[in-house]
């Protein structure tokens, strides 16, 4: 009975990394793009470029940590998208993950309320990085921001 215990514990977790290799991998290689520089996403759009491919990040005007505040996303890339997600990390210190999946916003475009902790230190940088998939690649880009406090 034990040893047919292991075995289904075994099952699942062989069935569990599989599914996970499947939607957490990047399908073929992942095309990064140059990150955006001397440009802030909480008070601009900032855009990064590769080729045909563009993205372009901005949040709500006013965006604080502890408030749900808004984010779009506009894309350029030579086949369909597929899903988009941002993750936020900060330099050099732990927030936990701060990861939003993008919902279609029009053509082109992709948005999500967010809402980012607030940093015990009283700092406010934080970095997002978006990854967008298509059926062939994913192109990742990278984006500063300061929120207000």
């Amino acid at each position: 009975m034990k040893a047919l215990a292991y075995a289904l514990l075994l099952l699942l977790l062989l069935a569990g990394g599989a599914w996970w290799r499947q939607h957490e991998r990047d399908p073929g290689d992942a095309l990064v793009l140059p990150a955006a520089t001397g440009c802030d996403a909480a008070r601009t759009l900032c855009s990064v470029a590769r080729g045909p491919v563009r993205l372009a990040l901005r949040l709500d005007p006013g965006a604080r940590p502890l408030l749900p505040f808004g984010l779009e996303l506009r894309v350029r890339t030579p086949q369909p998208v597929q899903s988009v997600t941002v993750d936020f990390r900060m330099a050099g210190m732990d927030m936990g993950r701060n990861r939003y999946r993008l919902q279609p916003a029009g053509p082109g475009r992709w948005r999500a309320r967010v809402r980012l902790p607030v940093c015990l230190s009283g700092r406010s940088d934080w970095r997002a990085k978006v990854r967008v998939r298509t059926r062939a690649r994913s192109y990742l880009g990278s984006f500063a921001l300061r929120l207000g406090r």
